[in-house]
């Protein structure tokens, strides 16, 4: 018997083709592994856009929120001074 030797390429090759089966699905994993990294990645940036329209939005409700609070206020200092006029008259 002779020993031949082979390289780490040769050796590589060899033995996926002895294990195919194996080989072809681990690359079907990796595949459908990427293809999922692609998906959560783009659900991701689509949540993130969505963050920062409800965040526009809180704060032009916060706002509005305010401005009504400033008229209710002005809305109840002049009834109380139109009360005191006509008491005073």
């Amino acid at each position: 018997m002779k020993n031949k030797r082979y390289s780490l390429p040769q050796i590589i090759f060899i033995d996926l083709m002895h294990n195919s089966k194996i080989a072809i699905s681990l690359l079907m994993m990796i595949l459908i592994s990427a293809i999922f990294v692609v998906y959560i990645t783009y659900q991701t940036r689509l949540c993130v856009a969505q963050r920062e329209q409800l965040f526009l939005q809180r704060n032009a409700l916060d706002t509005e929120w305010r401005n009504l609070i400033l008229e209710e206020n002005s809305l109840v200092t002049n009834n109380g001074t139109e009360k005191i006029n006509k008491q005073g008259v």
